[in-house]
């Protein structure tokens, strides 16, 4: 199992946090499988991006689930690269967590400056 952290089809689910954060999991089709995607954010702060994809190629769709949400907290925003050679797994990813803000009761288009 291939789990990573960084600080629609499938089931979501969202839970309160501390100081206004919500967290939300969503699931999406990567290009080698399913990706569960768990977001945590406030309306202003996505604070948190774990992912656990197990079927997605290594040093592709692998190397996404582990750059992206880094990207994605340290630049507070949804507008980053994707993976080159990992186009699906990349844009499952963002959408995914797109879907989480949405779904936390929060605007995407404030994190898509």
């Amino acid at each position: 199992m291939l789990t990573i952290t960084a600080c629609s089809s499938g089931a979501a689910t969202t839970t309160a946090a501390a100081g206004g954060s919500k967290t939300e999991t969503v699931t999406k089709k990567g290009y080698g499988g399913d990706l569960v995607v768990k977001v945590t954010a406030s309306a202003t702060k996505i604070e948190k991006i774990e992912i656990e994809g197990k079927d997605e190629t290594p040093n592709l769709g692998a190397t996404a689930i582990v750059y992206l949400p880094k990207a994605i907290v340290e630049k507070n925003s949804l507008r980053v690269d994707a993976t080159a050679g990992a186009t699906v797994t990349s844009e499952a990813v963002l959408a995914a967590v797109e879907e989480a803000i949405t779904k936390m009761g929060f605007d995407p288009a404030a994190f898509k400056k």
